[in-house]
């Protein structure tokens, strides 16, 4: 299976939405369903990068990337106001909208996103990412080097984990040591 992972174009942005609602709408029940089948991102019209994975052309994977300065971390509304992790944040980017399909889960895509979001952190001088980790996928956020910030939140019908990765932290884990180690990126 070929994976094109890379800066989704304007052209990408309708299937992006209608797998944004497929998975945070109808799968999680994270926000409510619409009628459209779609759901806009509210970092839209920020400095947000989306990010799509394709397989022969059609878009099966995608993420979003929120540079420090970017605009408004949805991470940061979700930790407690005083809480003193919501003051050592400024200088993260934050990772939403991490969704692969459900008929291409297991296959390898989101491995294909984690490194391209690496890569592209480490172009951009970023040392630091936040996510708002869906709870059930907590342990494999670990796995990646991922730490919790904060207690975790109900939004809908999820649990979400606000979690802190270093870079260093991902370049050492086993996940980027030994899973990861002899892919590319295409």
């Amino acid at each position: 299976m070929n994976v094109v992972v890379g800066v989704a174009e304007g052209s990408d942005l309708q299937a992006l939405w209608r797998l944004n609602h497929q998975v945070y709408c109808v799968e999680l029940g994270q926000h409510p369903i619409h009628p459209s089948g779609m759901r806009v991102d509210r970092m839209h019209q920020t400095a947000a990068v989306y990010v799509s994975a394709k397989v022969d052309g059609e878009l099966v994977g995608m993420l979003s990337v929120t540079p420090p300065g970017g605009g408004k971390l949805s991470t940061i509304g979700r930790i407690p106001e005083g809480d003193s992790s919501r003051l050592d944040l400024h200088d993260a980017a934050e990772v939403r909208l991490l969704a692969v399909r459900s008929d291409y889960r297991a296959l390898g895509i989101y491995d294909h996103l984690m490194l391209f979001l690496m890569k592209y952190c480490a172009e951009h001088h970023i040392d630091r990412v936040v996510i708002s980790a869906i709870g059930r996928q907590e342990r494999l956020y670990a796995l990646m080097g991922f730490k919790s910030i904060s207690a975790p939140i109900r939004e809908g019908d999820c649990m979400i984990q606000p979690m802190l990765l270093l870079r260093s932290d991902f370049d050492a884990s086993a996940y980027r040591t030994r899973k990861l180690a002899s892919m590319e990126l295409r």
